[in-house]
């Protein structure tokens, strides 16, 4: 579907023969950029439906190609994150692709570019051709086509590279390399797509008949491009923007497709009319010659143009009854990949799944989520809190000095500070790895209080030996800690329950004291602490050596009546070899977690020294006697200790790895012994490094999951804080 010719513009025969001037076309003669500027005004209205056909719908179908690829590499099954599939980490499945689409989504506008160029020269020199005349040209160009393609590519990559080199001593160096790079690149590559289509210049002169025809004329030509092929597109694409801020969620992130889809259509026809007419640009040389431009240079020869595209053209014809379903299905076509990638989202299981796409934290050690979702971490002696949810900001906490190996230990109090353990050396320096005594501070987010003279509530051979963990009660603070009774002993000997009045702890009150087996060993989070029907608190404790689990039962508040039990027995091995290899196995990957449900019958989660595995178990009475063993991943001596948190309805929500697929799940129970349970993908690694989780859920009921691991053997640990949207997460 065509437009009628512009007015002004010859389209007689006697125009292309020999010695004639050829099409004259004002515009084309006019340097200045507000002519240059209303002659591209012009041809875009009078050609954008005639080019939004042709160039939608191709550049929808590799949209789509490109979305409906994007969705089904292989194991893509990555969370929403903001409403928006986002991988942690590639896969060579999704390099892979991503590198293909990317190719053909720039050799699509290339020759998409081509196309507006030789239909839009067509339009100017009164010489209208139709789309289909216009596509095989631009086939039969697609040798040339595709060195340009490989040059722009190259051009791509080199510039930046050439750019950050040349920035590494000064920024204004890397400043005035880019505008050296960028002035002539912007009046001498682009010319040649219209060289090529508009004078069938093989791929071995396009570059040099480029240059020739931008000789003496490149200030103007930059000036004039810039404006035309850089400033408008983003102008649109801005333009853009506004329609896409009026959705939310889901839909957001698909209008965000169709709009970069439409955009693309409209810059790909803005570009193209812009290089015709300044391609074609004529000043009326002082010698008279039509084929010479300004100072007698070689300009591109209208006349000849024109021939070239009056042989075998066919005359296009408007057909209202075909132009209008053509210009309907355009519009369909591009709102398809949106439309298609927001279906996806919306079916998937995990869809309600909200996770922060940007990194917490880099490289900071141990962190641990409280309750209602405050983060804090540690690295060697310095602990950080979070300013929010997200961690977008952190303030170091001064006044606390000690280490937080082997994990941070901190519960929030009713004013709202924070109890933290601390490890002390016992001569008062900044610790060492050996006799330690262990501490309970109050922090707040401006500073922690100093502890120098407070009582210690245990004291530690090393911090590969201790452990403890927190829990608040109307009557206190409760701690267990691990102890060494042997003043400078070698190992820990005993668990006590203590009970704070306050924090800092002046005077803690012994509740209960468990004599641990010799030898022991302690593992990464050895200790679990949990308060039952009551407040009634419960302690379980796991020996790292044996992987035996002691369970201390209070049956009141005070403690004043406890039972042991000993869940789990220890594991038995053949020689001390073995021994040392499942423990080596074990040392950083054991531990405890505890929770107390409503029904006041204990749940624990554990890894099994063995075999790696993760199992659930779940006391059949509030003594606990016995207990239901349920394995929750498969057998793998390499996984960490799983997390374990209850949700709002009381039930046990379990966050952990599993490591055969490589992916972190969140296994929400649907009974109270989990035998019927829902798996939530949270998302993928690719490398060995899982890293490691904590889990919380927040008062709000939706749960939280900080996954801390490494994207390589020598990268930093990279922190992600995963938000559910509702308490199941989706399940």
């Amino acid at each position: 579907m065509e437009a009628a010719e512009e007015p002004g513009t010859k389209s007689s025969q006697a125009e292309g023969e020999a010695g004639s001037p050829g099409p004259q076309v004002p515009g084309l003669h006019e340097p200045r950029l507000r002519a240059v500027i209303s002659l591209l005004t012009r041809q875009l209205v009078k050609n954008l439906v005639a080019l939004v056909v042709p160039v939608g719908l191709i550049s929808a179908a590799v949209a789509l190609c490109g979305t409906i690829g994007l969705l089904l590499v292989a194991d893509w099954g990555d969370p929403v994150v903001d409403d928006r599939l986002v991988r942690f980490e590639s896969s060579a499945g999704s390099a892979v692709t991503a590198l293909v689409i990317s190719m053909g989504v720039m050799a699509a506008h290339l020759g998409l570019t081509a196309l507006v160029v030789i239909k839009v020269a067509g339009s100017l020199l009164g010489r209208p051709i139709s789309a289909g005349w216009a596509l095989r040209t631009v086939a039969r160009r697609s040798g040339s086509l595709l060195v340009l393609f490989g040059a722009f590519l190259a051009t791509g990559m080199a510039v930046p590279a050439i750019v950050v080199v040349a920035g590494t001593e000064s920024i204004w160096v890397g400043v005035i390399v880019a505008g050296c790079v960028a002035v002539p690149l912007l009046w001498w590559l682009p010319v040649t797509v219209p060289v090529v289509m508009l004078e069938g210049t093989g791929p071995l002169r396009v570059f040099p008949r480029a240059w020739e025809i931008t000789r003496d004329r490149r200030l103007r030509m930059f000036v004039h491009l810039t404006v035309a092929v850089v400033a408008i597109p983003v102008a649109l694409g801005a333009g853009l923007a506004w329609p896409v801020s009026l959705f939310t969620g889901i839909e957001h992130h698909a209008a965000q497709i169709v709009a970069a889809t439409v955009t693309g259509v409209l810059t790909t026809i803005v570009q193209g009319t812009a290089l015709a007419v300044v391609a074609l640009e004529q000043r009326r040389p002082p010698t008279g010659r039509p084929d010479l431009g300004s100072g007698g240079l070689p300009a591109i020869d209208l006349a000849a143009v024109a021939d070239r595209l009056s042989a075998h053209r066919p005359t296009p014809k408007t057909r209202p009854a075909v132009a209008l379903p053509l210009t309907a299905l355009t519009i369909a076509a591009l709102a398809a990949p949106g439309f298609i990638y927001g279906a996806y989202l919306h079916g998937i299981p995990n869809s309600s799944l909200a996770v922060d796409e940007q990194p917490v934290l880099h490289d900071v050690g141990h962190s641990v989520l409280l309750d209602d979702g405050t983060l804090i971490t540690a690295r060697s002696d310095k602990h950080h809190l979070c300013s929010d949810r997200e961690c977008s900001e952190i303030s170091e906490l001064p006044n606390l000095p000690g280490e937080a190996f082997p994990s941070v230990r901190a519960a929030k109090l009713p004013d709202g500070s924070f109890a933290v353990v601390q490890w002390q050396a016992q001569d008062g320096r900044k610790p060492v790895s050996e006799d330690l005594n262990v501490k309970l501070t109050r922090c707040t987010a401006e500073e922690c209080a100093n502890s120098d003279q407070d009582p210690r509530l245990a004291t530690i051979p090393n911090f590969f030996e201790g452990d403890a963990d927190i829990a608040v009660s109307t009557r206190g603070i409760l701690v267990a800690v691990l102890t060494d009774t042997k003043d400078r002993g070698r190992a820990v000997d005993r668990l006590r329950l203590l009970r704070c009045a306050s924090v800092p702890c002046k005077k803690s009150e012994l509740l209960a004291e468990l004599r641990l087996p010799e030898p022991n060993s302690s593992g990464l989070e050895p200790i679990g602490l949990a308060l039952g029907a009551g407040e009634r608190p419960v302690v379980a404790y796991e020996d790292g050596a044996t992987g035996a689990i002691t369970l201390l039962s209070c049956a009141d508040p005070d403690c004043r009546r406890s039972v042991t039990r000993h869940p789990v027995g220890p594991a038995f091995f053949s020689s001390s070899e073995e021994a040392k290899y499942f423990r080596g196995a074990a040392k950083y990957n054991s531990g405890v977690e505890l929770v107390v449900p409503p029904d006041d019958r204990p749940v624990l989660v554990h890894r099994d020294t063995r075999t790696g595995t993760a199992r659930l178990l779940r006391c059949r009475t509030p003594a606990c006697p016995e207990v239901d063993v349920l394995p929750l991943t498969e057998p793998d001596l390499k996984m960490r200790l799983a997390n374990l948190a209850l949700g709002p309805g009381g039930l046990p929500i379990v966050a952990t790895i599993d490591r055969p697929h490589k992916r972190a799940v969140l296994i929400v129970c649907d009974v109270a012994d989990c035998s019927r349970r829902d798996t939530v993908d949270l998302g993928g690694y690719s490398t060995d490094h899982a890293g490691s989780l904590d889990m919380s859920v927040a008062r709000d009921g939706r749960p939280r999951v900080l996954w801390d691991y490494r994207m390589g053997a020598e990268s930093p640990y990279t922190t992600f804080l995963l938000t559910c949207r509702e308490s199941r997460c989706g399940s």
